[in-house]
């Protein structure tokens, strides 16, 4: 694929997941794109030869598990693309014509890789009869499979504490990017605003009690905690008096331990619903002026819950 169509693509698929359209994204993405989509850089495949004939010469990983172009990186850059794309390994090994593909003068360094991919080749004996194979090394039958792939991928990543609070609750996709950034602290509250140079008032627009963060806003401020000593009572659970915490997912940890295990997953949900609506309250603050009081958002969050169960969360 062409580079420039994968970076087409790469433009289209954020647009989408941060405007939602086809337009401009500047000062919306949240997250880096590396972060959202890792590449590999490392090899996935080995090559086993046999007789060669499908196999590339100079850019496949076939001998020792490795490819000529990492052995030999000088030599390599001697070789014209043209041959480094179409000479196999069968061809090459032929009255060594993969010497006739090296052009120009030769440094000390490719002299010195040449006569050492010379000495490695004597040891390479062709199979004719035998078809070359090709390898996936993330599984143990060396069968390629999509999960190993996607594995692959995030290997060596740090875990990410609450993903599967986030992603496996039956709320709206957009309300799970909107958890998951506040997770990650990537929300536009006080704390982040003032970190980026600009003017804010910087306590929290719901209790006006303690600096505004997201942790702050969804976890310990005393109006979320209001809502939360309603709800909990109207499902009939003694709240008493919540411990002190330091993140969202500290707080919703807490609160899930509270109901059996049957409802947790219902309770995962209504956990999003209310940090997305406390959001939207917020917001209602501070760009509207409008202030809802606590029987108000309890009637906001029912409403939008009943909306949710008839679209099947």
């Amino acid at each position: 694929m062409p580079a420039w169509v994968r970076e087409e693509i790469e433009s289209i698929c954020r647009k989408f997941f941060w405007a939602g359209k086809d337009s401009s994204i500047r000062g919306k993405c949240m997250v880096n794109w590396p972060t959202l989509a890792r590449p590999t850089e490392l090899a996935s495949t080995t090559i086993t030869v046999g007789s060669g004939r499908t196999t590339l010469f100079w850019v496949d990983n076939w001998l020792d598990g490795q490819a000529i172009s990492d052995l030999a990186p000088t030599l390599f850059a001697a070789v014209s693309k043209r041959v480094r794309s179409k000479l196999t390994v069968a061809e090459a090994m032929q009255n060594r014509q993969w010497v006739r593909g090296i052009q120009g003068g030769l440094s000390v360094m490719a002299i010195a890789e040449y006569l050492q991919l010379w000495l490695r080749l004597d040891n390479v004996h062709l199979q004719p009869h035998q078809d070359d194979q090709c390898i996936w090394r993330w599984t143990n039958n060396g069968q390629y499979s999509a999960k190993s792939a996607y594995l692959m991928l995030h290997q060596g990543s740090a875990t990410f504490p609450g993903h599967k609070l986030i992603w496996q609750t039956w709320a709206p996709l957009k309300v799970k990017i909107f958890l998951w950034l506040a997770f990650r602290q990537r929300h536009w509250t006080a704390d982040r605003r003032a970190r980026h140079g600009l003017e804010t008032h910087t306590n929290c627009p719901l209790c006006d009690q303690e600096p505004e963060t997201s942790d702050h806003l969804f976890a310990s401020c005393t109006v979320t905690l209001q809502v939360w000593f309603a709800i909990f009572a109207t499902l009939g659970v003694d709240l008493s008096l919540p411990r002190v915490v330091c993140s969202i997912r500290e707080r919703w940890q807490e609160f899930r331990t509270l109901l059996p295990g049957s409802l947790q997953k219902g309770f995962d949900t209504l956990f999003a619903l209310v940090c997305w609506w406390i959001w939207k309250e917020r917001n209602g603050r501070i760009f509207r002026a409008q202030v809802s009081t606590i029987p108000q958002m309890l009637f906001s969050i029912k409403s939008e819950a009943e909306l949710w169960v008839l679209a099947g969360a």
